[in-house]
């Protein structure tokens, strides 16, 4: 495991990040008085860039979309209404501008300039920050990849970073979910730390913002988009239950895992093309999207009951999708004999290493997050008080 001081380098931070610097490769140059110096990402929708604003010489992101993007409108909405604070990225400005050059019209918003997110930080922390070129460029997001004999795979990030990270997650949901906003799309993506990853050393370097609101919304209203990623989406998502800010605690459970252990929860990808394989009644070859999506969900599904326990039929039934995955007695249709799939605390202990009093004290915290039935979850607040988060490090 990685040990203060922390020696990241540029080549790996700009592999990772996929940071451009060639001026000439930028679609945009100045945008109002913001002067374009690198683009930090880009997505279907919207291109982010480090901005200069040429008023008073400050450096922000500037996300740039399209002008009918009912998603970015959300967002602005939303983060205007979250206001300041230190653990959620901040709304600056926003502005629509026409593009002269190919008349097109876009959406801007004008963010705080941020580092990496945390699914960057978490591959250097479970690689060593040591990788090769060739080894970055064969990397995934959540590559559980332990045979390369070109590097080591180790644990996460160190407990008590683990948790420092999880405390201050824990508390920008307390100040969304205290004004009634459920983030709904909670991954290590969506979390930014604040530093450039050069500048950071020491644990105390490493403090985070939760970013990407587009399709947050209030406990009162009804989403009208696509809400979560599938990998960090609890049951009552999957069956099309009426769902509230406790989605937001699954994913925080989800996250805190992987980042203790530097690998995804319920990353159903080892487990997708085995499916095709060794299961006539189960097929991943079809093609169709929405057939698909059903069956990496129902691969959840059935990791899920492994891994935390049987499902509360009384509660689900009320469930839309249902029947895509449950029978007439509330069973799972049937169980693929391929999945294999440990308790929490097993994973702990026999995976990762973790001695057995230190692994039944994160099992404890990670339950009270990661219940099936949403009812059981632990709020914020209760989280946020938790004893186990009494030694995180500042």
């Amino acid at each position: 495991m990685l040990s203060e001081p922390y020696n990241f380098c540029k080549e790996h931070y700009e592999k990772y990040s996929n940071i451009k610097d060639n001026k000439d490769e930028l679609e945009h140059d100045n945008i109002k008085q913001y002067k374009c110096t690198k683009l930090l990402g880009e997505g279907s929708y919207s291109s982010v860039y480090e901005v200069k604003n040429e008023e008073n010489n400050k450096y922000f992101a500037l996300k740039v979309c399209k002008e009918d993007d009912d998603v970015s409108k959300n967002e602005i909405t939303i983060l205007r209404k979250l206001g300041k604070h230190k653990n959620i990225i901040e709304l600056h400005n926003s502005f629509h501008y026409k593009d002269k050059k190919n008349k097109t019209k876009h959406l801007c918003m004008v963010l705080d300039n941020l580092g990496c997110d945390l699914n960057v930080v978490k591959r250097l922390f479970k690689y060593k920050g040591d990788l090769e070129d060739s080894d970055l460029e064969s990397c995934s997001s959540n590559s559980n990849n332990s045979n390369s004999s070109n590097y080591e795979i180790t644990m996460g990030m160190p407990l008590n970073l683990s948790k420092k990270i999880g405390y201050q997650i824990l508390d920008a949901l307390s100040h969304m979910h205290d004004k009634n906003i459920i983030h709904t799309d909670l991954k290590l993506e969506n979390i930014l730390v604040v530093n450039n990853l050069l500048d950071i050393k020491y644990n105390k370097d490493i403090n985070i913002k939760v970013c990407d609101f587009g399709t947050s919304h209030q406990t009162n209203q009804k989403c009208n988009y696509n809400i979560g990623t599938v990998d960090y989406s609890p049951p009552e998502c999957i069956i099309g239950l009426p769902y509230g800010k406790s989605i937001d605690i699954w994913s925080f459970g989800c996250i805190l895992y992987e980042l203790i252990t530097g690998k995804c929860l319920f990353d159903y990808t080892r487990y997708y093309y085995d499916a095709d394989e060794c299961s006539s009644g189960y097929t991943s070859s079809s093609g169709e999207d929405e057939n698909d999506k059903t069956q990496i969900e129902f691969l959840l599904l059935c990791m899920m009951k492994i891994i935390l326990g049987s499902f509360p039929s009384k509660l689900f039934k009320r469930g839309k999708y249902y029947e895509n995955y449950f029978d007439y007695k509330g069973r799972l249709r049937f169980t693929p004999k391929f999945i294999e799939e440990e308790e929490i605390i097993n994973l702990l202990i026999n995976d990762f290493g973790i001695d057995d009093n230190t692994a039944s004290e994160i099992n404890e915290f990670l339950l009270k997050c990661l219940c099936i039935n949403p009812n059981d979850r632990q709020n914020v607040h209760q989280l946020l008080n938790d004893k186990w988060l009494a030694d995180k490090c500042e």
